[in-house]
């Protein structure tokens, strides 16, 4: 009788273990992991910071810097970097009326005035933005276009200039200096006597 009793306690005993192993371990289970939305979140945000740091655009740099032309600029930049980026400037860099620190953070055109430029005009002392930020460099108070201080986009608004001619005619500045009249626009490749009928009344060379 105690031989049958100890062989089912035996029993007993292994059917709990089995029972136990079984319970913890389960053939086939799969781990499952759940995100939470502030971990989604984060990750959307750092797919975002990343895209937002690859926004590249242009900025055409002219006038008295040792290397002008066009720069691809990643966000945004303090203007002395991209001056640094040009070359520096030149001897006759007219720094007074610069500043140095204007952030530029989209497209935009800037001519750094040479020594005699803006006196010349007879102007009071001008911010960066009145000499030429973003191809607005007219500043005589004139509805004209003053074609020595003009950017591209400003130089398109005449009838007749594209694009390509009007990154000739900034070429032609950077390489022979100021228009001295406006006669002198027809010097640019592409702009002919008649062209030159179609916008003389409205241009300048100041």
């Amino acid at each position: 009788m105690d031989k049958r009793r100890i062989y089912i306690s035996s029993v007993l005993v292994m059917l709990g273990i089995a029972v136990c192993v079984w319970t913890t371990i389960k053939p086939g289970e799969k781990k499952v992991v759940i995100e939470s939305e502030e971990s989604s979140s984060s990750v959307a945000a750092s797919d975002e910071e990343t895209a937002q740091t690859k926004r590249i655009f242009p900025v055409y740099i002219g006038g008295a810097v040792n290397k002008p032309g066009v720069y691809q600029i990643e966000n945004e930049i303090y203007l002395y970097l991209l001056i640094d980026l040009a070359g520096g400037f030149t001897e006759e860099a007219d720094t007074e009326y610069i500043d140095r620190v204007y952030l530029i953070d989209h497209p935009q055109s800037i001519h750094i005035p040479r020594v005699g430029e803006i006196s010349e005009k007879g102007e009071s002392v001008p911010t960066l933005g009145d000499i030429s930020v973003d191809g607005s460099g007219n500043n005589s108070g004139e509805e004209k276009t003053d074609i020595n201080h003009a950017g591209i986009s400003e130089l398109c608004q005449l009838p007749g200039i594209g694009t390509k001619t009007a990154e000739r005619i900034l070429s032609y500045r950077e390489t022979n200096g100021r228009f001295k009249k406006k006669e002198d626009i027809m010097k640019v490749s592409g702009i002919g006597e008649s062209k030159y009928e179609k916008i003389k009344d409205l241009i300048f060379a100041g």
